[in-house]
């Protein structure tokens, strides 16, 4: 009596059953839809982590050797000019390919884009595009 009682409730062998499952699917809305930020979600699920205490002697520098870096191996210097877009924080492939199709392929050409009008031009909302002229300017 007990055990036909907890079966019931589980839902284990009750004669009814027809063995289906519910699912369901959770869609999350496009990066480009008004009034959403997906960045915020992003920053809200990583605040209070700390990567370095988790990642120990692999965040530590190797030990100087006394040999400078030649200048050719520093890489450019003209102020991010050539770089790609996808070396701005935030902007991945499909991002990149919206912005090369309004014509702005390296972080000079996006530090010189008016965040309004390349925001109607790629359908990405034209705050995103200020936090990502702001992170290319830091780096």
């Amino acid at each position: 009596m007990v055990f036909e009682l907890l079966r019931t409730v589980l839902g284990l062998g009750s004669s009814d059953s027809t063995g289906e499952t519910d699912v369901t699917v959770e869609r999350r809305p496009d990066d480009g839809a008004a009034g959403t930020d997906g960045d915020a979600h992003e920053e809200a699920a990583t605040a209070g982590t700390d990567a370095a205490a988790s990642t120990g002697s692999m965040t530590e520098e190797p030990p100087a050797t006394g040999a400078a870096e030649p200048a050719e191996a520093a890489g450019p210097t003209d102020g991010g000019e050539a770089v790609s877009v996808e070396e701005v924080s935030g902007i991945g492939p499909a991002y990149a390919e919206r912005l090369s199709t309004a014509g702005v392929d390296t972080v000079g050409d996006l530090l010189a884009a008016d965040p309004e009008k390349l925001a109607d031009s790629t359908d990405i909302s034209a705050k995103r595009i200020g936090r990502w002229q702001d992170r290319a300017e830091g780096s």
